[in-house]
């Protein structure tokens, strides 16, 4: 159970760190800005690059299990015969 001391603490911490920050919102007048049409088509630009970024991870990650048993299944049946599937035993270098 807690007691009276423990309960006069917490208005106190919250009042030391929640103060500072509140108060200049609080007091803030408005800014006369203008944010021109360049910034605004910059920052969507931004945030299509990662969400783009963010789904072809995404996608990657999902599509690495399928790649795998592809490559797998394939492996088994390319193993068979180099010269039936068209390869040659020779390397790139004596190709040159």
């Amino acid at each position: 159970m807690a007691t009276d001391d423990s309960r006069r603490a917490v208005p106190a911490v919250i009042r030391g760190w929640a103060l500072p920050l509140i108060l200049p919102l609080i007091l803030a007048e408005a800014a006369s800005a203008y944010v021109g049409p360049g910034v605004g088509i910059t920052a969507l630009g931004a945030l299509w690059a990662v969400i783009l970024a963010v789904v072809f991870v995404m996608g990657g990650i999902l599509a690495w299990p399928f790649r795998a048993l592809l490559r797998r299944l394939r492996g088994s049946s390319a193993k068979s015969d180099p010269e039936e599937s068209g390869e040659s035993k020779t390397s790139r270098d004596e190709q040159c």
